[in-house]
């Protein structure tokens, strides 16, 4: 896979809590490619590392080993820059223009209400938003009729919303979820996922961390960590035939990959701004026996 068509890498990456008998490992020497425009599940059971590995790739914590980068898909020249040379103020400030991260706990401020939560992304990154278009995304989002309220006062899926628009309003080259499926309501989940599908055809670049099997079904490469099922998977396009195959994701170092199996040719939506459109189902089932979705 070219720099340019690779949004976050990470090398050998490691991270453990604790120390002597009290240490636990979350993940070992663990190799991970982001494709650029294309949808990424991390997929394991409560506990298998998923928001330790979350928080090395965007930038919220440092990993005890290895090296976390982010590369620039419009100047190919430009080196990629490595997260944990940065200082604490430099990765806060990444956040704010290139690394979109949602954690699994709501970060909005209560205090505020939604639309002044909207734009405190963008003020902080000092990013001018036109207002006309803001209006049409806030109604797009099904926010319009929040706008005024706290988020104490709306819905869970109204404040994942928010969340998401906020963070877009940034246009960052990469977005990366942690459990957004967790306070959801089965119907809440599928407008979720089908917003998700239209943002990755829109070009968006989407990581979703989650022990929900859903996310996994949409998505276009499933990343396993230890205590799922073992190794990297990739599902072919929407639109291509079912055996021509995307580049693989790097499988977990001594555990073998596991080939999706094929499915047949589907229609791509086309992208749309205001409508969120249904989403072919996906023919690949990925599943853990005995797991039940749960709160990373």
């Amino acid at each position: 896979m070219a720099p340019t068509n690779r949004v976050l890498t990470a090398e050998h990456l490691t991270r453990f809590f604790g120390r002597g008998d009290t240490r636990t490992t979350a993940f070992r020497d663990l190799d991970v490619a982001v494709p650029r425009g294309e949808w990424t599940t991390v997929l394991g059971p409560a506990g298998s590392g998923k928001t330790a590995l979350f928080e090395c790739l965007t930038g919220l914590a440092l990993p005890s080993e290895g090296s976390v980068f982010i590369h620039d898909g419009k100047h190919s020249r430009r080196r990629a820059l490595e997260l944990s040379s940065l200082s604490d103020n430099a990765r806060t400030r990444l956040r704010r223009s290139r690394i979109g991260a949602l954690p699994s706990e709501c970060d909005l401020m209560p205090s505020l209400t939604l639309r002044e939560n909207l734009l405190l992304g963008t003020r902080l990154a000092r990013h001018r938003v036109d207002r006309a278009a803001f209006r049409e995304q806030c109604a797009d989002y099904g926010l319009g009729a929040h706008l005024r309220k706290s988020p104490d006062s709306v819905p869970a899926d109204v404040r994942l919303r928010a969340r998401l628009l906020r963070t877009l309003l940034t246009e960052p080259d990469v977005l990366l979820l942690d459990e957004p499926t967790a306070a959801l309501e089965a119907g809440q989940t599928a407008d979720l996922l089908q917003l998700l599908r239209e943002l990755v055809t829109a070009h968006h670049t989407v990581v979703v961390c989650t022990s929900d099997d859903r996310m996994a079904e949409q998505g276009d490469h499933v990343l396993m960590l230890p205590g799922g099922l073992p190794a990297g998977v990739d599902r072919p396009h929407p639109g291509s035939p079912g055996d021509s195959r995307v580049p693989r994701m790097p499988a977990l170092k001594g555990v073998p990959p596991v080939t999706a199996p094929p499915r047949p040719a589907q229609t791509e939506p086309d992208p749309v701004a205001a409508e969120l459109l249904p989403v072919p189902a996906s023919r690949l089932q990925v599943t853990t026996p005995g797991e039940e979705p749960s709160r990373c």
